[in-house]
């Protein structure tokens, strides 16, 4: 934990807003549902708009699938609900 939270996530060339949402797309991308709903929620802490979180599931859709893109919006759902 300390190394991805400290050394990895702390490392110059990314804010931690842009290492949110290169997580959060890898997890999107990995089919790891579990995990998307944490790092949506620290997405979410961090300031990023829900709308960004939208527009890169479905761009990730494209690469990795719509079925990965189904499950992510269901997280996404369950743990930010629109409105």
């Amino acid at each position: 934990m300390r190394h991805v939270f400290g050394d990895l996530w702390q490392q110059e060339g990314l804010s931690l807003q842009e290492h949110s949402l290169v997580t959060c797309t890898l997890l999107v991308s990995l089919n790891r549902d579990a995990e998307q709903r944490l790092h949506f929620l620290g997405a979410k802490n961090l300031g990023i708009p829900r709308s960004a979180i939208k527009a890169m599931i479905t761009h990730a859709a494209r690469y990795a699938g719509w079925l990965s893109a189904v499950g992510a919006s269901r997280a996404l759902a369950e743990v930010w609900p629109e409105g």
